[in-house]
């Protein structure tokens, strides 16, 4: 990856203005807890491996990886210098996924906040963390994991009952790939959309709200001890979902869909 990644550096100008350098790790507990656990941090340090070991998603929920079979990413950034774009991270996150599917010619969906699935069946997982000290120097790690050559026994092996089915870019397309490259893919496409916070934020949030699965659909949405039913309309300017109930709009800016219909 790191041949991969210095020319990436010399070809691509987005990429060289954001990206510092690339750790390259053969084994690791978590990429997102090694970025954060760096002595010396700086914006633009990003983390690859192809096995991790104790890769978490949202909600505390395990992500599971095989090594050789798996990406794990994780992008160290300044803290966010606006809630807007601290709001958006996660939405160009899932953007450049998508985009990186694509590439490949995998089609795939996005399910609010940051869930890709690829015919109802979730091959990609986002986790943004941050951490943040008054008066200091400030920054949040956002870990991208991507499931690439597992095959159907590999999940079945885990033994565990998933909330999303499983897939990934080799049961979607019968072939293998190269981890390096779709990381390579990966990390320009998330430049770019990064880029999108210097004044395009809409181009953003029009690409996610393009790619968004559940427009039109009945959701169930927990948030915290509640449950809110509506149909869902669109994903805002700030990335929240905007769902409609008894003609009333419900602005929801954290929560899960428990169910969509």
């Amino acid at each position: 990856m790191l041949s991969e990644f210095d020319y990436l550096m010399k070809s691509n100008q987005i990429c060289s203005k954001l990206y510092k350098h690339l750790i390259c790790l053969d084994q690791v507990d978590s990429t997102n807890k090694f970025a954060l656990n760096l002595s010396e941090k700086e914006h633009g340090i990003c983390i690859y491996s192809k096995n991790q070991l104790h890769g978490r998603g949202r909600e505390g929920r395990f992500w599971h990886a095989k090594e050789n079979k798996s990406l794990a990413l994780s992008i160290l950034l300044d803290y966010p210098k606006n809630d807007r774009h601290k709001s958006l991270l996660p939405i160009l996150a899932a953007n450049s996924v998508c985009k990186t599917l694509e590439d490949f010619k995998i089609k795939s969906s996005i399910k609010w906040p940051n869930d890709i699935l690829v015919n109802n069946n979730k091959i990609s997982g986002i986790l943004c963390e941050a951490e943040f000290t008054p008066d200091k120097n400030n920054y949040l790690v956002v870990g991208i994991g991507i499931n690439i050559n597992l095959n159907s026994e590999d999940f079945l092996s885990e033994q565990k009952v998933y909330k999303i089915n499983p897939t990934s870019m080799s049961i979607q397309l019968g072939c293998s790939f190269e981890i390096d490259k779709v990381c390579s893919s990966l990390l320009v496409n998330f430049a770019n959309f990064y880029h999108m916070l210097d004044g395009n934020e809409d181009e953003i949030i029009n690409f996610y709200n393009f790619n968004w699965g559940d427009k039109g659909k009945i959701l169930n949405v927990q948030m915290g001890d509640k449950l809110i039913t509506g149909k869902a309309i669109s994903i805002n300017s700030l990335g929240e979902l905007l769902i409609k109930k008894n003609d009333k709009d419900f602005i929801i800016n954290s929560g899960e869909i428990i169910s969509s219909l």
